[in-house]
């Protein structure tokens, strides 16, 4: 059964234009933008955003929106609702929503300008003008799209025009009042107060306290900016908010703390391989990795998988649809995106040199999904369940490993593996610390730094962390906290699933890519969590006994020295 989604959720979507979860380069992305929203001097000059490589897919150039004009369309799309033309406002809806998709785009390819030089001046003030614009020109849409769906003479219509489920979710949306626009507008401005916090650090502050205290401040008026977009939503924890609006989810509160207990019963034995065995040590060289290699390595092993996944490959290698580098003015991590006017996924990347490979099959699964499943109204359906999106990733990153061998060889390919492990239970061990965490923070959201410091120390010790004390200031240096709140519990739910299908993988291969192909098939906008992962046949992570038992096995493989080779 597919969930609408409600005003906040449509409105959420604008700052959630790339799935962030955590880029592989062929097209040429700069860092200028034309219009004058900037007043920095470090552009360089004015012209394109990107430059289309490629015959087949064009991504577009930015140039600035025309939002006047609009506004000016939706003036008319109510002015056409008042009348008795029905077909006049039909190809007005027509026209905005292909209007809105331009739109989006040319906000996803601002936010990839953004990425690739997160010290720009005039990049950063374009993306909050933008980011400005965009939202209230949305909520005008979505206002009037309202308008149609109460009206008299046009409703039957419409409904049967844009489906049923577009057609609920557009006919609750209620405009966002000013204050509500003027805190989305703060929330921007503090989170790119926060990557220039990140840009202008140290490398040596990212192991110590040297940017938690400016970094947690704009934590702590976060925390107080998003409670007040919860309450005028008529939420009394944005935890809950975002959980309803932004993520669709229908998790119970006993469903989680199951999850929490399962990770905390072997919590301890996970620090102890992240911390003390050998068996988990990456043995990659750490050298510089050749882009076109990685691309050559995914399409290779991708058709070994699945068809699907090769025929993907040569689809992002053909149209350049990635961008990779490893400069210092870049953002860290990577994440996919899609460019819906084109059909494009496209694949931000930024190298770190060890685990380039295992993080571009990561975002390779993304990238597949938006490949063979779109939303089927762009504007109504926000990006799906983010829950699923990523045992998309998660799951394809596991059967990848299948390979390692034949790639690095016999030791490097194990010690790889091992690593791959351990970085799907940190999905699961992270996530259920940082979503209990942010449960706390947002219920009291006049914590201090020092009090939150605190609260992230007190959690990864219930989680078995013994070093935990050293570590505590660390939680600012994820920016999903910063910028995707409560995201996290995706990758917990996602990693879960994604064990399953890398321990099905060591004895049934086909009939692991036949799990992961059912959650891609099924996509992430049809069917909730729970029923996709029942038709795929994987265990719920809200059982616990079961939950428990799978991430044992996990952990108990990785303690298996006779398996794993030894330094």
């Amino acid at each position: 059964m597919r969930r609408t989604r409600g005003r906040s959720a449509l409105l959420a979507t604008l700052f959630a234009a790339v799935l962030a979860c955590a880029l592989a380069g062929c097209s040429n992305v700069t860092d200028v933008v034309t219009g004058g929203a900037g007043d920095g001097d470090d552009a360089g000059g004015t012209g394109s955003a990107v430059a289309a490589t490629s015959d087949v897919i064009d991504i577009p150039e930015y140039a600035d929106f025309d939002y006047e004009a609009f506004n000016a369309r939706v003036d008319d799309l109510v002015a056409a609702t008042a009348g008795d033309d029905t077909q006049a406002v039909l190809d007005l809806y027509d026209e905005l929503y292909d209007s809105y998709v331009q739109m989006r785009d040319n906000s996803d390819v601002l936010y990839l300008l953004y990425s690739v030089n997160v010290s720009s001046t005039v990049v950063s003030n374009k993306l909050t003008w933008d980011t400005n614009e965009s939202t209230e020109a949305i909520d005008a849409l979505l206002t009037a799209i309202a308008g149609v769906c109460a009206s008299d003479v046009h409703a039957d219509a419409f409904r049967e025009h844009v489906g049923d489920d577009a057609f609920d979710a557009f006919a609750g949306y209620e405009p966002a009042t000013q204050e509500e626009l003027d805190l989305l507008a703060r929330e921007q401005e503090l989170i790119v107060d926060y990557y220039d916090v990140l840009e202008g650090a140290d490398e040596e502050d990212y192991y110590g306290e040297g940017i938690n205290e400016e970094a947690g401040q704009i934590y702590c008026e976060l925390l107080q900016v998003r409670t007040q977009i919860a309450s005028a939503a008529g939420y009394d924890s944005y935890a809950n908010y975002a959980d309803e609006q932004l993520y669709g989810r229908t998790f119970t509160d006993e469903e989680r703390e199951a999850l929490y207990a399962a990770v905390k019963a072997v919590g301890a034995r996970y620090y102890n391989l992240l911390y003390y065995s050998t068996a988990t040590d990456f043995a990659y060289s750490g050298e510089d990795v050749d882009a076109d290699e990685l691309f050559d390595t995914l399409a290779a092993y991708g058709e070994k998988i699945d068809p699907l996944v090769g025929e993907s490959a040569q689809f992002l290698i053909a149209n350049d649809l990635a961008d990779m580098g490893d400069d210092d003015s870049r953002m860290g991590g990577a994440y996919t995106t899609c460019i819906l006017g084109s059909h494009a996924p496209f694949i931000f990347q930024t190298l770190d040199g060890y685990s380039d490979f295992l993080t571009l099959t990561h975002e390779f699964g993304h990238f597949i999904d938006f490949h063979v499943n779109e939303p089927a109204n762009a504007l109504s359906n926000g990006s799906g369940s983010l829950d699923l999106s990523e045992i998309h990733s998660n799951g394809l990153q596991a059967l990848y490993t299948h390979y390692y061998g034949d790639i690095y060889g016999s030791y490097q390919g194990r010690s790889a593996e091992a690593y791959c492990v351990v970085d799907l239970l940190s999905n699961v061990v992270d996530g259920c610390i940082f979503d209990e965490f942010q449960r706390e923070a947002y219920a009291n959201p006049a914590m201090t730094v020092e009090e939150l410091n605190q609260l992230y120390q007190d959690i990864c010790e219930e989680y078995g962390d013994e070093h935990a004390a050293e570590y505590r200031t660390w939680w600012v240096e994820v920016p999903h906290t910063f910028e995707s709140p409560m995201y996290y519990f995706s990758y917990a739910v996602s990693g879960f699933a994604a064990l399953q299908i890398w321990d099905q993988a060591q004895t049934d291969f086909d009939g692991a890519v036949a799990t992961w192909r059912a959650v891609i098939d099924a996509g992430a906008y049809d069917h909730s969590y729970f029923e996709v992962i029942d038709d795929a046949g994987l265990v719920r992570f809200s059982d616990e006994a079961a939950a428990e038992q799978v991430l044992d096995d996990a952990v108990t493989h990785l303690e298996d020295e006779a398996e794993w080779p030894q330094y």
